[in-house]
């Protein structure tokens, strides 16, 4: 991947930029792009969709505001990013950019190639920096001593060049940690458990590519909702419990027996959600595999995957797609949907979440029931840097829950 060394950016003088414009301007954003790790598909001074891709991408893993537009603020962080004048910060000397989750292109490329010759699996060689790559950056960096940010700067890529690939018959998955006194090697492990074994779960967790958000040894909402869809992934019960069943499959590396659930008239849409659980929305908004609205900030993205889902299953049309929890709400109720009792909930209905910030402030899918817990499927924010993925969930954090069933 071509590095641009001598790209100069005065954010001040940049003009505002935006799908359909053309000339230099362009090409220095989308030079500035592809030293970011952001892959715009080319730089040939012409602001198409993948620019617009790769900008979005690049505002969101730096906080910016997401619409997809090169203004002041974006051309700053551009700048800072390392790509202005006084030398490329994040261009290391070896002339490969920073690279972090949401990042794409041949650079990334590499950097899977590298980690996979060296052992660690990030889930295929594709440019997209998703959570497989993000789990293999975190245990190659813990592994050599190296901070553990997931991000793949000066010290990890001269690591992964000195690396002597790992045997993958002297490095295996984590072992079970010893808990005398609880009936076997691990302990049942539930929410709100903490410790050595919950940091162990997590670490087996992370390392089968379903993110906690981190190994800190508290067993909150986040490694609940992974543990589900590990759970739901290898047919095992899905309650959230990590018992013999789930240790015996975390630790002997047990592959998926799931296989996504074909979409025929009348699949409901919890069960086209099921096909995507444990993709992260950075990846899954531009794929393609759904309808939806691409714009949306991935932390906040809980009703468009809820809108393209229930679009996908025929229960709601493409205009009624709305990417704000009420203002989906609204459009059900106007097509008849009515509210009732949790108890009489059923597979693809719709529900909403009061929460601490709110009412109506997240919304996701009902997926059955586990005994006599509710089990949702939607987009939650899992991901270490705050961006959501597609989990199960209990919904315990929340204040109350509102269910809304179609018209019959």
């Amino acid at each position: 991947m071509r590095v641009y060394n001598s790209l100069k950016i005065n954010p001040s003088a940049e003009p505002t930029t935006s799908q359909g414009a053309h000339g230099p301007s362009v090409v220095q954003l989308q030079e500035a792009l592809v030293n970011a790790g952001f892959d715009p598909k080319g730089v040939d001074g012409s602001f198409g969709p993948h620019t617009k891709a790769a900008l979005v991408a690049f505002q969101q893993a730096h906080g910016l505001p997401a619409d997809g537009s090169a203004g002041p603020q974006t051309w700053r962080a551009l700048a800072e990013a390392g790509n202005g004048t006084g030398g490329p910060s994040n261009v290391p000397a070896s002339g490969k950019p920073t690279l972090q989750l949401g990042s794409t292109g041949e650079a990334v490329k590499a950097l899977q190639a590298e980690l996979t010759r060296d052992g660690y699996s990030t889930g295929g060689v594709d440019g997209v920096f998703g959570r497989h790559t993000l789990a293999a950056v975190d245990a190659f960096q813990k592994r050599h001593g190296l901070s553990t940010d997931g991000v793949v700067g000066d010290q990890t890529w001269n690591a992964l060049s000195t690396a002597t690939p790992r045997p993958t018959a002297s490095a295996p998955a984590p072992g079970p940690v010893s808990m005398p006194g609880n009936g076997g090697p691990e302990p049942t492990l539930q929410s709100g458990a903490s410790g050595p074994a919950v940091s162990q779960l997590q670490t087996l967790l992370t390392t089968a590519g379903f993110s906690t958000r981190g190994i800190d040894g508290s067993f909150g909402s986040t490694t609940q909702g992974a543990l589900m869809s590990y759970q739901y992934s290898r047919g095992l019960p899905v309650d959230g419990v990590a018992g013999p069943q789930t240790w015996a499959a975390l630790n002997s590396n047990a592959p998926p027996v799931r296989t996504n659930p074909p979409v025929t008239a009348g699949t409901s849409a919890n069960v086209i959600a099921q096909r995507f659980l444990g993709q992260a929305q950075h990846q899954l908004q531009f794929s393609g595999q759904l309808p939806e609205d691409r714009w949306v900030p991935q932390n906040v993205d809980c009703a468009n995957f809820v809108s393209a889902c229930l679009q996908m299953a025929g229960r709601l049309p493409a205009s009624q797609h709305n990417d704000s929890v009420v203002g989906l709400k609204n459009n059900l109720l106007a097509d008849g949907w009515r509210e009732i009792p949790l108890s009489e909930a059923k597979p693809g209905d719709v529900a909403c979440f009061d929460g601490p910030e709110g009412n109506f402030q997240h919304v996701e899918l009902f997926d059955g029931w586990n005994g006599s817990q509710p089990r949702y499927i939607g987009s939650n924010n899992t991901l270490r840097d705050g961006t959501q993925a597609i989990t199960h969930d209990t919904g315990t954090w929340a204040h109350r829950v509102h269910i809304f069933a179609p018209p019959a």
